[in-house]
């Protein structure tokens, strides 16, 4: 019995590529296997060939529909490839991409089975849920994605469980007396504000003879966490513990939140056990982080025990509530922050996948003896093909930003609220903006946003020079195949600084679009 080695085939109009790569890509993120043309069949293949021998080797077949129907190959073979696929019992999903509300009528034999449809944005949970129904013939529950994710640190004994406790109740940690009451590393401790998940990382205390042990492992949980990273694998709140009345704050604590500040995170510092030291205490130790760190961090008070002194002093615990606001002021901050970052990130993901693939179009061609001319002019016509689908107000760059704005904006509206709802008890009387501000934007297109805001008239995206450089490379080196690879290989790659630097206009775009939200 034949084995099928991919989940699903994608067979889509050259023109719809953009779109259906990143479908793909979502596809994979899932671990299905996918069989998409240009990852796929070598330089030189008939597709008619490749896609005959492809169908028996799936479990499934996409047909995408996109706005400006289908392409060559699609016409000639649809009607047969649908036979192949009736006759295999595979499960056909016709999928209308953006700009596509119904299955046209020239393609009526497809209506037969049911379709979905991305109506703004390829990047839609709810329908990539029921296109991996439809792939896999199993309703799955996508894995809820949206976790709230608070890092607390701090030396040994400066409070940091009891904080916890104070914060969200006792069923964050237990505390210990006069030991680290956590061992080596972040560890997560999940738990639920309302509807939302909240995972707190954390950190063992850091003692001053494991700094560097401390500081390794620090790096590698923020590795994990980069702008590189979707938002949802983010920190979202990050709190620095420090004792009042202890000893001063040392040298290898401050280059450790400025780890954190180099991350792009906005660090809130805690002076815990504040009832602990006098005035003249909290003064000097906010101004050594102010002097040390940056003038403007954040820095509060607290004391999170309820106690009384031998002498009956009762000591009130306090700074609750100016944390639960400090927490959801700073969210439009951590934002600001991060998210033009994000975005350049993902661009640059998308560029780099593209290359990878023009890269291995141009290396199968010369091992099958294609001439130097006829691959540069490929190399060329890819490099076009990428450009074209990269700029302008519907290219991909606006589509990948506008997506990457409005799923950050709503995970971040989703803590807003979480933080008012835990702290509804206590009076914090804040505006939940926002939500507020997705509520409102989320009655017009995000995408019309983006575009009324974003400024592209300084964004030329040319290769005529590195072009011709290029074909220099061709020119000079006909004989030694490995050399040439390499040469191209390097060559091609080169490009992604160029690309970086002709798009070096997103993040302070993003920025004016986070204000224009942010204001109105």
């Amino acid at each position: 019995m034949n084995q099928r080695k991919f989940d699903v085939f994608l067979a889509h109009n050259s023109e719809d590529k953009p779109q259906v790569r990143m479908i793909a890509n979502k596809l994979k993120q899932l671990e299905l296997i996918t069989w998409l043309d240009e990852e796929q069949i070598p330089p030189g293949s008939s597709f008619q060939y490749e896609i005959q021998e492809a169908i028996p080797q799936v479990k499934s077949a996409i047909i995408f529909i996109g706005k400006k129907g289908l392409g060559r190959w699609q016409v000639l073979e649809l009607e047969s490839l649908v036979q192949q696929c009736v006759e295999t019992k595979i499960p056909i999903i016709p999928v209308l991409l953006p700009g596509v509300s119904t299955i046209p009528d020239n393609l009526q034999f497809l209506r037969r089975y049911r379709f979905l449809s991305f109506p703004c944005d390829v990047v839609d949970d709810e329908v990539l849920k029921l296109l991996v129904w439809g792939i896999t013939l199993k309703q799955i529950h996508v894995e809820q994605k949206s976790k709230y994710n608070i890092v607390i640190a701090g030396k040994s004994g400066v409070g940091k469980t009891s904080l916890l406790n104070y914060l969200f109740g006792n069923k964050v940690g237990k505390t210990g007396t006069g030991k680290p009451v956590t061992s080596t590393g972040f560890h997560p401790t999940n738990f639920m504000i309302e509807d939302l998940p909240v995972t707190i990382f954390d950190s063992w205390g850091i003692e001053i003879d494991k700094a560097d042990l401390w500081k390794s492992v620090l790096d590698e949980e923020l590795a994990k966490r980069g702008v590189d990273k979707s938002p949802e694998q983010w920190f979202h709140t990050v709190f620095y513990c420090v004792q009042v009345g202890g000893s001063r704050i040392e040298d290898f604590e401050i280059n450790l939140i400025k780890e954190f500040l180099k991350s792009k995170y906005k660090v809130i510092i805690l002076l815990t056990k504040a009832d602990q030291g006098g005035k003249k205490d909290l003064s000097d130790l906010k101004a050594v982080l102010n002097q040390e760190i940056e003038e403007n961090i954040r820095i509060i008070s607290l004391s999170s025990v309820d106690d009384e002194r031998l002498d009956g002093t009762k000591i009130i615990s306090f700074g609750k509530q100016e944390i639960f606001n400090s927490i959801y002021n700073d969210f439009w901050q951590s934002i600001s922050i991060r998210l033009p970052d994000r975005c350049e990130s993902v661009v640059l993901e998308y560029i780099d996948k593209a290359l990878e693939v023009i890269t291995s179009n141009a290396i199968s061609e010369r091992k099958i003896g294609r001439s130097t001319n006829i691959i540069y002019a490929n190399i060329e016509n890819n490099y076009s093909e990428l450009i074209k689908e990269l700029s302008g107000k519907n290219g991909i760059v606006m589509r990948m930003v506008t997506n990457e704005i409005k799923r950050t904006l709503k995970l971040y509206g989703l803590f807003s609220k979480a933080i008012a709802t835990e702290a509804k008890e206590i009076d914090i009387g804040f505006d939940l903006s926002i939500e507020n501000k997705i509520i409102k934007f989320n009655e017009y297109n995000w995408f019309d946003l983006v575009i009324r805001v974003f400024d592209w008239s300084n964004i030329d995206i040319g290769f005529e020079y590195w072009l011709s450089e290029i074909k220099n490379v061709f020119a000079l080196i006909r004989k030694d195949d490995d050399a040439w690879i390499e040469e191209v290989k390097s060559k091609i790659q080169s490009s992604r600084y160029d690309f970086r630097e002709q798009i070096k206009t997103i993040k302070p775009n993003v920025q004016k679009v986070i204000e224009e939200l942010k204001n109105n």
